[in-house]
């Protein structure tokens, strides 16, 4: 069949796609009239709406099986590792961009955190300034080997700071402007990380703050 070899999807069986496409088409030709001509020279809009199907469906998979995974009745559950919280390589952080600005940052794990707009200074201001903190990180983005991320069902969350405190724990926060505090994408990042949280056995520490919170939020989150 041209449309099952017109678009790659390696992760289902050509038996799986066959009888998927077959039902597809049937389906259109019946409940919906088209005729098998009609969709033969509309085959790349056919081919184009299927794929979007497939995706959706991939998706919505890929999401149940996440959060069948979050379970605590699950065979393998999501585990938390304290000891995997910080384990930043010296010398090595390859920042794309470094924060070149007033004020400095004396706990900073690195001479220099990366880049950060005049919210995040703020936020890290914060972060920097609290007794209880020994040192922290301005995370970097998309570099897994010299970062921390936490996993969602679609990609790899990477929050914007870490820090160790002194009594052992890890204070990992989050910041989101006003315009994103209450998007998908931020409610989904904000229930991973109060999991991660709730899974640690109280040694590691979750916060998504807004301008107006981080203050209340970052001092409470510590014992401040």
């Amino acid at each position: 069949m041209w449309l099952d070899r017109s678009f790659p999807h390696h992760d289902i069986t050509q038996l799986e796609s066959s009888l998927y496409l077959k039902n597809a088409v049937s389906t259109l030709m019946t409940a919906r009239g088209f005729t098998l001509e009609e969709l033969a020279a509309n085959r790349f809009r056919l081919r184009d709406a299927v794929v979007q199907k497939i995706g959706s469906l991939r998706k919505q998979m890929a999401k149940a099986e996440y959060e069948r995974l979050l379970l605590p009745g699950c065979e393998t559950p999501i585990e938390v590792s304290p000891e995997k919280c910080f384990t930043y390589p010296l010398p090595e952080y390859p920042a794309q961009k470094f924060y070149d600005g007033s004020p400095p940052f004396p706990k900073h794990y690195y001479e220099k955190p990366a880049d950060m707009n005049s919210e995040e200074v703020a936020c890290a201001v914060v972060i920097d300034t609290l007794p209880e903190v020994e040192f922290w990180v301005r995370n970097l983005e998309r570099d897994p080997r010299v970062a921390f991320w936490l996993q969602t069902p679609t990609d790899k969350f990477y929050p914007d700071f870490v820090a160790k405190l002194k009594d052992g724990r890890f204070l990992v926060v989050e910041y989101k402007g006003e315009q994103f505090k209450t998007t998908e994408d931020t409610l989904e990042k904000d229930s991973i990380g109060q999991l991660w949280e709730a899974r640690s056995n109280g040694l590691c520490l979750f916060r998504l703050v807004t301008k107006e919170t981080m203050q209340q939020k970052i001092h409470e989150a510590v014992g401040g």
